[in-house]
């Protein structure tokens, strides 16, 4: 049998760039910048992990808000005072969805000025939660966002794109030092490499498990974390993650 979508979490910024249309509208339908056309065609072509993607949208107007919250359309921009005045609600609004849902996996796409907003965030959030920053430039923040999402589907991403973390344990290995560490690990016989059911790394002649292998990237054992976390988690860091 088959796991599960994990239930995932993403935090976007608004947008500039709006759906102009009179009547209130969904938040994902009414913003319409780069990222947010990035998520509605995931969720057009992933309906089955779609239904596990919780979006919610960091607005300079309205605070941290559902992306199926009907919005009006509106022009404010976030500054560093907005920033600060919204905090206490933002961080509120935020422990709420925490507990609405037993998230796994966090992704947090947006700009510095949003970022004061969810200052703290880190406090709320416990160390069984996977969480990926997407910031820096569009671009970067586009080509992370769709690592996030499609996961081991899409093209690898260069580490230093990428904060990866799982329970807790920071992983920071460029692809070349994972492969000397899963060959380090096949030569000592540890653990169960060859116990898979589709997905795996290619280590030489051999194909490896991906659970077995973040295990021994992070010390935490294979029943901590499922297989499409460690599928995402090893794309993150610039390998190749194959299916059967």
């Amino acid at each position: 049998m088959s796991e599960s979508p994990i239930p995932r979490l993403l935090i976007l910024s608004c947008s500039r760039r709006k759906n102009p249309a009179v009547e209130l509208l969904p938040a994902l339908e009414r913003y319409d910048g780069p990222l947010f056309r990035i998520v509605r065609k995931y969720q057009r072509e992933s309906r089955v992990d779609a239904d596990a993607l919780d979006v919610f949208v960091l607005s300079a107007d309205l605070g941290l808000i559902s992306g199926h919250t009907p919005i009006p359309d509106y022009d404010r921009r976030m500054t560093h005072a907005r920033a600060a005045e919204l905090r206490p609600k933002v961080l509120g609004e935020m422990i709420r969805v925490m507990h609405a849902r037993p998230y796994r996996e966090i992704c947090i796409a947006m700009g510095q000025d949003y970022l004061l907003a969810l200052e703290g965030y880190e406090r709320i959030i416990s160390d069984g939660i996977q969480v990926t920053t997407c910031d820096g430039g569009y671009g970067r923040q586009q080509t992370m966002l769709r690592n996030w999402l499609y996961g081991a589907d899409l093209p690898r991403c260069p580490i230093s794109q990428m904060q990866v973390k799982l329970h807790g344990v920071e992983i920071n290995y460029r692809p070349e030092e994972v492969m000397e560490i899963a060959r380090k690990g096949l030569a000592t016989n540890g653990g169960d490499p060859t116990h898979y059911q589709a997905w795996y790394v290619q280590v030489d002649d051999q194909r490896v498990s991906v659970k077995w292998l973040v295990s021994l990237l992070t010390g935490l054992p294979v029943a901590r974390f499922h297989t499409e976390q460690a599928c995402r988690l090893l794309a993150r860091l610039g390998m190749q993650v194959n299916k059967i």
